[in-house]
């Protein structure tokens, strides 16, 4: 194990415990490599293993003090989505690790803005299951996501939904229902567009998931170009837009 990379060893982990593959002498093996190299795994490195780890049910408390460890004093680092799933997977490994959940919780609040609102159900859903009572982060949510929902409204549909919160009805959920279609369709709802990259795909007026599906060839080299971001990291996000379109 130890001429396998950190990355080598994480994705090992996640594709057996992705395909519900008992393998507990690998994962022990796994985990002691892990653990001695736990500081050369980046951010993503160490939520995926974890998760992995959680995932295939394999009980690993070396293996999970160090990587809880590890990820205390490097949380700042990690993107809403390893918050996420570190947390996820302390609640499914039933882990005792009090300092990182407070770290992580005061971290997500601070990204907050980041988050899309399907990361931000699950990381609520996540402290949730690992009995964390994050009451201040579950408020700052809640006012996130009135916020998003209002953004993603046009104008005259606002007094409606004013008024249909003062008087409940069939009508009005489904108003709801398609205002959350709606924000499904917007471009930050794919994976790996955050914030920043909103705003850069604005630029080039791209503000939806179906138009950035439906770039290809020199379209997708010339918005990458103009709009400041990473052929590679656009091309991945384009095939995650075209993945929403299909859903």
């Amino acid at each position: 194990m130890s001429e396998f990379k950190p990355e080598d060893l994480s994705n090992i982990a996640w594709a057996f415990a992705t395909a519900r593959y008992a393998a507990p002498a690998l994962f022990d093996a796994i985990g002691t490599e892990a653990a001695r190299r736990v500081g050369e795994f980046n951010p993503q490195g160490l939520a995926n293993t974890a998760w992995a780890f959680a995932t295939a049910g394999h009980p690993a408390p070396a293996f999970f003090d160090a990587i809880c460890t590890e990820s205390i004093g490097r949380v700042r680092e990690f993107e809403p989505q390893e918050l996420k799933d570190t947390v996820l997977a302390i609640a499914m490994a039933g882990h005792a690790a009090p300092a990182l959940l407070d770290a992580i919780a005061e971290e997500s609040a601070r990204q907050l803005r980041e988050f899309k609102p399907q990361e931000l159900n699950d990381i609520k859903l996540a402290f949730a299951k690992a009995g964390y009572a994050a009451s201040a982060l579950h408020d700052a949510i809640a006012a996130d996501f009135e916020r998003r929902r209002v953004r993603v409204c046009k104008p005259q549909e606002l007094s409606v939904q004013v008024e249909a919160r003062a008087t409940p009805s069939p009508v009005a959920s489904a108003r709801d229902s398609t205002a959350s279609a709606t924000a499904l369709l917007a471009v930050i709802e794919v994976r790996g567009i955050g914030l920043k990259r909103e705003e850069q795909l604005r630029t080039v007026g791209i503000t939806r998931a179906k138009q950035l599906a439906q770039l290809s060839g020199g379209d997708l080299a010339r918005t990458a170009a103009s709009a400041g971001i990473s052929l590679k990291v656009l091309a991945a996000c384009v095939l995650d837009a075209r993945r929403l379109m299909e859903e």
